[in-house]
């Protein structure tokens, strides 16, 4: 069986540190040069993580479209506002979108929801009966929920668009306008099913009188390793030159 790649070995906390130190890089410079050595220095991560060419082939054109998109949406609105379009400012706008499209995209990738909220577990305070222990526990327990509902809405909507299919309406077909409305017709139908899913999940929590402020065990346990120290020095060692030099 293959090992998992470098990036993945992490620990979680790696991860989510190193893509807010990356947003905050892309917020901090004003300059698109500054800011286009912050977008190079994706491409390291992402061989690590083994998957240059997702980023290549999937993600990248993705991010270009939206980009684009926004770019036609700026100039308008910069147009309509000044008269004048600032090239620089549609560039510093667009590389800020790819850095945090990409840094999310792989982080995403690479950490489960189960990692996610052990990693927001781990910064309770050892103390029981601090006040921040709950707020914590919220948090984690709000995030794991919100993760594990992706997969139950994309399922209901698979199962919807094949009852249409069923039915004779071929959502995929005709134009783009078309296809836009036959989606819009899932709309009403995924909201009243979502609104039973979450109504379950509430009598599920009153049923097993879940609070945030009672103890609880954890299954993942996370901790630092010698690997995870030294690449939280070499993150913030890299921040600090992108700053400085």
């Amino acid at each position: 069986m293959p090992s998992k790649p470098f990036f993945e070995r992490l620990d979680p906390r790696v991860r989510i540190i190193w893509m807010f130190l990356l947003s905050a890089l892309t917020l901090h410079f004003m300059e698109p040069l500054p800011l286009l050595l912050v977008v190079l220095s994706i491409i390291p991560v992402w061989l690590l993580a083994r998957r240059f060419l997702m980023l290549v082939s999937k993600v990248t054109p993705k991010a270009i479209a939206f980009m684009l998109f926004l770019a036609v949406t700026q100039s308008i609105s910069q147009l309509i506002m000044t008269h004048t379009v600032n090239p620089n400012v549609l560039a510093i706008q667009m590389e800020r979108v790819y850095v945090m499209v990409t840094a999310s995209v792989l982080l995403f990738q690479t950490t489960n929801y189960s990692q996610i909220t052990a990693a927001i577990r781990s910064l309770k305070p050892r103390n029981p009966e601090s006040k921040l222990a709950p707020f914590i526990e919220s948090a984690a327990f709000t995030v794991g929920i919100a993760f594990q509902m992706i997969p139950t809405i994309l399922t209901e909507i698979a199962t919807m668009a094949q009852v249409r299919r069923a039915r004779g309406e071929a959502i995929t077909e005709g134009k783009a306008l078309e296809r836009a409305k036959k989606s819009l017709r899932l709309g009403m139908p995924l909201v009243n099913r979502m609104i039973d899913v979450i109504k379950n999940i509430n009598l599920a929590l009153t049923n097993y009188a879940y609070s945030n402020r009672r103890r609880r065990t954890q299954f993942r346990i996370i901790r630092f390793s010698l690997m995870d120290y030294a690449a939280l020095l070499v993150v913030f060692a890299a921040a600090l030159a992108f700053l400085f030099v």
